[in-house]
């Protein structure tokens, strides 16, 4: 019997999620899911998964504006640059992955800055490529932060 870990059952759940987005009609030639847990612990970390799915070859960057009191690193970003400066996550890609789906995910730490109660975090998609240029603005996703 396989023993699957959590992490790996959130990303077949998002690419899941994808595949059964491909029936809904869009002019967006980007689609962009996150998962993220309801609530964090101060001085504890969590992980944010990024599923982004396209339908051509081009550059992408992710960018996340975090809340006062939280901190990003990387952790699966693949050939992505990451930078963490000013509260705000930037992930940026010469190249996109070759795959019309493909996966990032990145660590955030609450620290004793962070106010405690509901928390936005906002970002935003770039695309380019030689055939079109796109800004997706991502739907907010709030985190409790608790003691």
């Amino acid at each position: 019997m396989i023993n699957y870990s959590m992490p790996f059952i959130k990303h077949l759940l998002l690419f899941i999620a994808l595949c059964i987005s491909n029936n809904i009609i869009s002019q967006s030639i980007i689609k962009v899911f996150v998962d993220a847990p309801k609530t964090a612990k101060i001085e504890k970390e969590f992980m944010v998964t990024v599923a982004i799915q396209k339908q051509q070859e081009g550059t992408g960057k992710l960018i996340y504006k975090l809340p006062k009191g939280f901190e990003a690193y990387p952790k699966d970003i693949g050939k992505a640059i990451f930078k963490f400066e000013d509260n705000t996550i930037r992930l940026f890609w010469v190249k996109l992955p070759s795959q019309n789906t493909f996966i990032a995910s990145f660590m955030v730490k609450i620290t004793n800055d962070a106010k405690i109660g509901y928390q936005a975090i906002n970002g935003h998609f770039l695309f380019n490529s030689h055939i079109k240029r796109e800004k997706i603005n991502l739907t907010p996703f709030y985190i409790e932060v608790i003691r």
